[in-house]
């Protein structure tokens, strides 16, 4: 399956939507950073900052890497000039806004077409 995934057609379609959905998703905390007044931050620059403690966040093997994300995302905001408070209200609302959107609209389509519903054909099989 891997060989599969790394050749071809699959990898480059693949290498596009996960571009994509990084530009985006650092287009949201570019915008989230310009809602607070925050001009100073450029948006490679922040993409950059975002995508690498998404990383450590995953590394950490954590559900959504939970805690790790927010702690790397602080530290870097202060890292780089944000004042503390702001930087852990800046990643809250980022993640609200990134992942957590995400998640609640998941568990709300979920829920609207049965998905958490226990159907009795499948169990006796």
């Amino acid at each position: 399956t891997l060989k599969k995934s790394i050749r071809g057609k699959i990898f480059v379609i693949s290498s596009l939507l996960s571009i994509s959905f990084w530009l985006i998703e650092s287009l949201v905390a570019f915008i989230i950073f310009l809602s607070f007044g925050i001009k100073d931050f450029e948006f490679l620059q922040l993409a950059t900052t975002y995508t690498t403690s998404i990383i450590i966040g995953v590394v950490s093997f954590l559900p959504m890497g939970i805690g790790v994300v927010e702690g790397s995302l602080a530290g870097f905001f202060s890292y780089q000039g944000i004042e503390l408070s702001l930087a852990i209200t800046l990643v809250i609302f980022i993640r609200i806004f990134t992942r957590w959107y995400g998640v609640i609209v998941g568990f709300i389509l979920m829920k609207i077409i049965g998905g958490f519903s226990i159907n009795s054909s499948t169990i006796d099989d």
